[in-house]
């Protein structure tokens, strides 16, 4: 390490000791030799980063590990992360929480009592995150007090496989967003006017209005009562990073008023299979 030391060469008779003039010289510390290896085992939020140290430095060093950030150039005041150990070799840690599809850049570092010395920059990118293989939907009603109670999507009129449903408290208009494969599903309702009850569809006898629920998009099934019949209509909200308003002001698929006038009663057998009777 770096230090000042002072010499004089003496000679000893019988008599006295005898000194030569002072001289001085100062040491040169060495500080670590490290390189930064390269990213492994990329995904979209982790990454597997490390270096080698080749020599240990003198002093050695007493802290080793890596260093990154979005920015080029990092050091141990952006994030660091502290690997232990005190030898020559190789040196690796696994991070997470990386942001997909975005460039780090990263350095090796090691300390020693004197200095932090950094090894050569690398960068790599993470992955883009997997699309998406699902769509949400949300169930509402337009007004408080309706026969209409239960809302829910399912794929065809012969089995039971209700895709997301949502019961209606006597206040409760709006329901939470629900998790559903995408694909083209029925929009269903459960009608409990005395003598008439039953889950009903908007369609023609055995054709059904259908709509497609896109991958990556949120949507509003919306059920509206005039009085005298009811009327479907479907709002594609968005993507699921920018979730919609309560009331969102999109674009609106709409039954035609021919078909709206012609609900359909479904085969109670699936309703009682569901265990959605209201009777």
């Amino acid at each position: 390490m770096d230090n000042t030391y002072y010499v004089r060469a003496y000679a000893t008779t019988e008599m006295t000791t005898i000194y030569g003039d002072q001289i001085s010289f100062q040491t040169t510390a060495s500080p670590p030799t490290l390189s930064t290896l390269a990213a492994t085992d990329i995904t979209s939020s982790s990454a597997t980063l490390g270096g080698n140290i080749s020599f240990v430095g003198d002093p050695a060093y007493t802290e080793r590990g890596i260093c990154y950030s979005t920015s080029v150039n990092p050091t141990i005041n952006n994030t660091k992360i502290v690997i232990l150990g005190s030898e020559t070799g190789n040196f690796l840690t696994t991070i997470t929480g990386l942001t997909p599809d975005n460039t780090y850049y990263v350095r090796a570092y090691a300390t020693t009592e004197l200095t932090t010395v950094y090894g050569n920059e690398i960068s790599f990118r993470t992955e883009a995150p997997p699309p998406p293989t699902t769509a949400q939907v949300r169930f509402e009603r337009a007004k408080a007090y309706t026969y209409a109670s239960y809302l829910a999507l399912i794929d065809n009129l012969t089995n039971e496989n209700f895709l997301a449903d949502h019961s209606f408290g006597t206040y409760d208009l709006l329901s939470p967003y629900y998790e559903i494969p995408s694909g083209n599903y029925i929009p269903v309702y459960y009608y409990s006017y005395p003598g008439s009850e039953g889950l009903y569809y908007f369609g023609t006898t055995g054709n059904p209005f259908t709509y497609i629920f896109q991958a990556g998009r949120q949507y509003t099934v919306l059920l509206d009562d005039d009085g005298t019949s009811f009327t479907i209509s479907i709002t594609n909200d968005g993507t699921f990073s920018a979730p919609p308003p309560i009331k969102p002001q999109t674009k609106m698929i709409k039954i035609p008023k021919g078909i709206i006038n012609s609900q359909q009663k479904i085969i109670k057998e699936i309703l009682n299979y569901h265990g959605k009777n209201r009777e």
